[in-house]
């Protein structure tokens, strides 16, 4: 199955089992992907080392700063991975957790961890920009 096949679905075969199967062999490619990533930056972390040059020293710390934030955003995207997953195990998986509406093949095609509609997305990025101003 390719993009272009779910794409040429009729739109009442929307997130039927085809393509929640799918969107689930996607999920799984890229949990796999993100665990990988980890383990790499986890033992790389773990293998930094010390150095009693002050110059190196700095080095040191500038990539251990690095990868802790790597892994601050693989961990994250793995928690979104295991939530779409989740929501393909409860039936919920393609639907706007904000508005109850459709998220759109095209959207999830391009971000299968996608919570939102556009539309919903947009809104809640206006909100949190008209807060974070205030």
């Amino acid at each position: 199955m390719t993009p272009q096949d779910i794409l040429a679905m009729p739109a009442d075969a929307y997130m039927n089992e085809i393509q929640q199967e799918y969107f689930r062999q996607v999920l799984l490619g890229r949990q796999a992907e993100t665990l990988e990533s980890i383990a790499v930056a986890r033992d790389t972390l773990a293998n930094l080392g010390n150095a009693a040059d002050p110059a190196d020293l700095a080095t040191i710390e500038e990539d251990r700063q690095s990868l802790t934030r790597k892994l601050d955003r693989l961990n994250t995207q793995l928690i979104d991975i295991r939530s779409a997953l989740k929501a393909i195990d409860d039936g919920d998986y393609g639907w706007c957790e904000s508005s109850g509406e459709e998220i759109g093949l095209p959207r999830l095609l391009a971000q299968p961890t996608a919570r939102y509609s556009a539309a919903s997305q947009s809104l809640q990025e206006t909100i949190s920009r008209h807060f974070a101003a205030a």
